[in-house]
């Protein structure tokens, strides 16, 4: 059945798979993903529903509130799963990718250079406060995203940090160390 099935080229939304997954899950488990929608008392993850309104918020090591969560950001949930595809958080994570300043911007090819790492948006970035046309070099910036396999960021999340910062934040691996 499955090499007959190895040839097919059926499509599924992403949220028609979380949804047939998270429909067939009741426990306890961990989400990490992209903030995609989010109103009072929730926020949706994986096409998950999680309501938040009794988790613990932990927003770059200190403690948050759900309206300092924003679109886009990539975080990490502690919940209880129903098996009517939604979840009840009783903790959320968020820690920035990369928060530094900006090297240089590349418009026409929309990344930008920061502290050395190289960043990808697309249509689906959201900017928060900043537009990619008006980025500046040196301005201290806050990336959400996901590494790819070149050690690129793909930016989900691209926001205005602090401008007097001068300690930041690079998530990575380590190739050299002397």
């Amino acid at each position: 059945m499955m090499a007959g099935l190895a040839g097919c080229n059926v499509e599924v939304s992403q949220e028609d798979a979380d949804k047939q997954t998270s429909d067939n899950y009741d426990g306890e488990g961990v989400s990490t993903g992209e903030v995609t929608r989010k109103d009072e008392s929730s926020i949706t993850v994986n096409g998950i529903r999680f309501n938040i309104s009794d988790a613990s918020i932990n927003l770059d090591g200190n403690n948050g509130t759900q309206d300092e969560i924003e679109l886009g950001q990539i975080v990490s949930i502690k919940a209880d799963y129903n098996s009517d595809g939604t979840a009840d958080a009783s903790m959320l994570i968020y820690d920035d990718s990369l928060q530094g300043p900006v090297d240089s911007v590349d418009v026409a090819d929309k990344t930008l250079l920061v502290m050395g790492q190289t960043v990808l948006v697309n249509s689906g970035t959201i900017f928060d406060d900043v537009a990619l046309d008006n980025i500046q070099v040196g301005q201290v910036l806050e990336i959400s995203g996901l590494a790819n396999a070149h050690g690129q960021w793909l930016a989900s999340y691209v926001g205005l940090s602090d401008q007097s910062l001068t300690e930041f934040d690079l998530v990575g691996t380590i190739e050299h160390l002397d």
